[in-house]
């Protein structure tokens, strides 16, 4: 089989996240199997438009003569609509799905009509490709629940990530200002993310560490802004252990190693989970495990683990208490954590795959268009035929962010501000813009009582999300726009008329121009208003 391994995925932010590592390892070991042909797309270059993508991976699908084309990351994949559109050469077209806890939790994760409309028509389009690879069997499963053809899913599972392995006498000396190294903790990692159910777990530790002989501590791994972490000791004061609940902040993949080989347990009560990678993490290392009874945790973890109730406080305390006051109950679950992810086989990650991939090369050919057809744009963006005006009228288009990037304020990490850029290029040719206006999600701290200044800079140079890591763009130093929020307001949509600057982006055609707002809460959107 000759297939096609996308890795756009490697000049976005995912490919040093979870997502980024499994598919390296995932798309390594598929391609080394006697079966599959494989063919690597690489864009040419960071900042392309859909035109360019849609010639690039069109020019790689014929000049390789595919059979199949392998997406490893479908939410965050640029013009997946195009496969759709017959803009594209027919082939099979596979992906890997990781989890849909948006679609579980939508309340959480997708908070607007605009997210969830967006996240539904992407999870739409990946219900009629032709093949997908399911990280786990619970993942599958709940595809299946969501509507999604079980034939056409193969739950292929994960190896093990050789960056995680024993230590002997590993050394905690860069965090002894953290936190006392010479005593016992319980780590526990993503504390900013709801579903770790971080408030619970602070008042199990609480239960299950009163009365123990020795100190027993609570690290949390990971960044979390000043205001969660003013939550969280809050909660910790609450209970009485604000001095044994301790944050260690973002850290090092080789510190992360050495807090797991140091620690008596990993805590990990989560709500909901596709796999549960810090869990097989900790047992690499002989970690015990404390997890969740929901979702994955249970085929990751199995009896290498305690498994908890993560609804139930002293349920999870009770775990807890087993784990922390039984050192041989700790040495029995180092060495069943160890063995269990020796299983963990990428080579049968590999095997799983090619199955499923034979599979749907067996099945009938049915193009992605015949499957959902979906409109044929007429501009760079997407724009359909019917969003164009009449003669003598006007239209209104909603127009994304071409590049868009969130990164916290030099002085104060509690604020976001967000490097944005639209292409005023996308709108169809010959038109004028009669208007445009910029709406921009906003948040203030809740416990702030005095008016909060919004502010949009212009950038100076051109910029893209890859080596704004490190270096930050120029900006202009008077803002073209700015305004206070009112005091006690929370979420808001801040509305700004840009006429005259889009209409300068249209005249000079520019794909890489953009401003800068802070404070930002999320993607911003450009309604323009043109007419032929």
């Amino acid at each position: 089989m000759r297939v096609g391994f996308d890795l756009s995925y490697t000049i976005r932010e995912e490919v040093n996240q979870g997502i980024g590592n499994y598919s390296f390892y995932h798309i390594a070991h598929t391609a080394q199997r006697p079966e599959i042909e494989a063919f690597r797309f690489q864009p040419v270059s960071r900042n392309y438009s859909r035109t360019d993508y849609v010639q690039q991976v069109s020019q790689f699908i014929q000049d390789s003569q595919l059979d199949a084309f392998y997406l490893p990351s479908p939410m965050t994949a640029p013009f997946l609509d195009a496969f759709f559109t017959g803009e594209i050469p027919a082939v099979r077209v596979m992906a890997t799905v990781y989890d849909i806890i948006p679609l579980r939790l939508p309340d959480i994760y997708l908070p607007t009509q605009d997210l969830r409309r967006s996240y539904e028509q992407r999870i739409e389009i990946l219900k009629n490709l032709h093949h997908l690879f399911a990280i786990s069997a619970f993942t599958r499963q709940d595809l299946i629940q969501a509507g999604f053809d079980g034939d056409a899913i193969t739950a292929v599972g994960t190896g093990s990530y050789e960056t995680f392995y024993p230590m002997e006498n590993a050394s905690l000396a860069d965090f002894q200002k953290v936190f006392a190294i010479d005593a016992p903790f319980v780590l526990a990692t993503n504390a900013y993310d709801f579903r770790k159910n971080t408030e619970r777990l602070i008042q199990a530790f609480s239960i299950a560490s009163a009365g123990l002989a020795e100190p027993w501590q609570l690290v949390l791994v990971n960044y979390l802004t000043p205001q969660r972490i003013a939550q969280l000791k809050s909660t910790a004061k609450q209970y009485g252990i604000e001095n044994r609940v301790k944050y260690a902040g973002r850290i090092t993949k080789s510190q992360l190693l050495r807090l797991y080989n140091r620690a008596g347990a990993l805590a990990f009560p989560t709500l909901y989970e596709g796999l549960g990678l810090p869990a097989i993490e900790a047992m690499q290392c002989g970690t015990p495990v404390v997890a969740s009874n929901r979702a994955s945790l249970p085929e990751v973890v199995g009896d290498a683990g305690i498994l908890v109730d993560p609804e139930n406080v002293d349920n999870i305390a009770h775990g807890l208490r087993r784990v922390m006051s039984s050192p041989a109950l700790r040495a029995q679950l180092r060495k069943r954590g160890l063995a269990r992810t020796e299983s963990l086989d990428w080579g049968r990650v590999a095997e799983l795959s090619v199955s499923g991939l034979a599979r749907a090369m067996e099945a009938p050919f049915v193009s992605l268009p015949e499957k959902l057809p979906l409109p044929k744009p007429t501009a760079a963006s997407g724009l359909t035929s019917a969003q164009r005006p009449a003669p003598g009228s006007s239209l209104t288009l909603e127009l994304r962010p071409n590049r868009y990037h969130r990164v916290r304020a030099l002085k104060n990490r509690s604020v976001f501000g967000a490097y944005v850029s639209f292409n005023l290029a996308e709108l169809p040719a010959g038109v004028t813009i009669q208007k445009a206006v910029m709406h921009i999600p906003v948040q203030r701290p809740p416990r702030l009582r005095r008016p909060q200044r919004v502010q949009v800079r212009r950038i100076r140079n051109g910029w893209d999300v890859i080596s704004i890591r490190r270096r930050r763009p120029l900006l202009r130093t008077v803002p073209v726009y700015q305004v206070n929020l009112k005091p006690r307001s929370t979420n808001q949509v801040v509305v700004w008329p840009c006429t005259n600057l889009a209409k300068n982006w249209q005249r000079f055609q520019l794909k890489n121009h953009g401003v800068h707002i802070r404070p930002a809460a999320g993607e911003p959107r450009l309604l323009v208003t043109i007419s032929g």
